[in-house]
């Protein structure tokens, strides 16, 4: 029987165009075979040449979305960002 993944989480930010934050995260954790957990700290309109805007999440609720996951899942890794 093969064992499951090990587990990381990210904490950061989401990219919409994905070159960045918590979307390159899981791409390179799947890329290693590792389970992605998300925390989202804030929210980024940006491309590849432009930052429009920078929303962030209130704290309330990156500790909320951390002690959920925390508790819920064998986490061995933790990945900080923006």
């Amino acid at each position: 029987m093969e064992s499951p993944p090990p587990v990381a989480l990210t904490i950061s930010g989401s990219d919409c165009s994905s070159g960045a934050g918590l979307q390159a995260d899981l791409k390179t954790f799947s890329r290693f075979g590792v389970h992605g957990l998300t925390v989202v700290t804030s929210v980024m309109a940006e491309t590849p040449v432009l930052v429009s805007g920078l929303h962030g999440v209130e704290p309330a609720v990156v500790e909320e979305q951390t002690g959920l996951l925390l508790e819920s899942f064998p986490v061995r890794a933790v990945k900080t960002g923006v």
